[in-house]
C-alpha cells in the first residue's frame, strides 16, 4: 500500500489484514501504522498502537525497548519510536511540505480524540499546536516559526463560523481579509488558510458548530 502497488480497491482487504495480524516487530510496526493512516483508518491505527505498545506505555521507563519484551534485546532503541512520528504526522497533522519545514501543513485528524497537544522541533523553530474538539467547536492554537509557511486545515461543515483570535474570518462561503492569514481553498471538509509570519506568531482558530 505504501509503495503504491496496491490500489484503493485493495484497501479493505489490507485494512482487515492489518487489524487482525500481529507479527510485526517494533521497527516494522511503524509501517503498519503508516499504511493504516494513509488509508485514513485513524481509529484503527490508534487502537492498534495502544494495544501493541501497551507494555511500553505502562512501564515507568524513559526509553523504548528493541523488541516487545523488555527482557529481549536492548532497552534503548529509537526504531521503536514510530508511534511518535505517526501521532505528530497524522493525528496532530504536522507534516513537512518542503525540506527543513520551510513549508508544512497542520491538518488535524481528531476522530475519537478530543484533545491533542504536540510540539515538533524544526530548523525553523518549534511548531506548537493544541487541538480541541468539543460539542460546540473545534479549536486550534498554533505557534508558527519565523519565515516558515504553514498551511492550516480547519475542519469545517456548512453553516459553521470560523474565528481567528476572536474575529470572524470565514462565514457563508466568504473570507474576511485578515493580517498575516490568507485564504487558500475549501476542500474535503476543511477550510485551508496559509501564513508566513515575519516573526514567531501564535494563532487561535475556532470553528464554531
Amino acid at each position: 500500500m505504501i509503495s503504491g502497488l496496491a490500489g484503493k480497491d485493495r484497501y479493505d482487504v489490507i485494512t482487515t489484514l492489518l487489524t487482525n495480524t500481529y507479527n510485526a516487530s517494533p521497527y516494522m510496526e511503524y509501517y503498519v501504522l503508516e499504511a493504516l493512516c494513509r488509508m485514513e483508518q485513524y481509529d484503527a491505527a490508534r487502537s492498534r498502537m495502544l494495544q501493541r505498545y501497551d507494555a511500553n506505555i505502562k512501564e515507568d521507563y524513559s526509553t523504548l525497548w528493541e523488541l516487545w519484551k523488555k527482557s529481549d534485546g536492548t532497552r534503548n532503541h529509537a526504531w521503536s519510536g514510530g508511534p511518535l512520528v505517526i501521532m505528530s504526522k497524522y493525528f496532530a497533522g504536522i507534516r513537512p511540505v518542503d525540506a527543513g519545514y520551510a513549508a508544512f501543513t497542520i491538518k488535524p485528524q481528531m476522530t475519537t480524540l478530543q484533545h491533542i497537544h504536540c510540539v515538533v522541533p524544526s530548523v525553523k523553530g518549534y511548531i506548537r499546536v493544541t487541538e480541541q474538539q468539543t460539542e460546540d467547536a473545534f479549536v486550534l492554537d498554533a505557534t508558527i516559526p519565523k519565515d516558515a509557511t504553514a498551511l492550516l486545515y480547519i475542519p469545517y461543515a456548512d453553516g459553521e463560523i470560523i474565528k481567528l483570535n476572536d474575529r470572524v474570518i470565514y462565514q457563508n462561503n466568504a473570507f474576511a481579509e485578515s493580517d498575516n492569514i490568507d485564504f487558500v481553498a475549501a476542500e474535503d471538509g476543511y477550510i485551508v488558510f496559509s501564513t508566513t509570519p515575519s516573526a514567531e506568531q501564535s494563532f487561535r482558530f475556532e470553528a464554531i458548530h
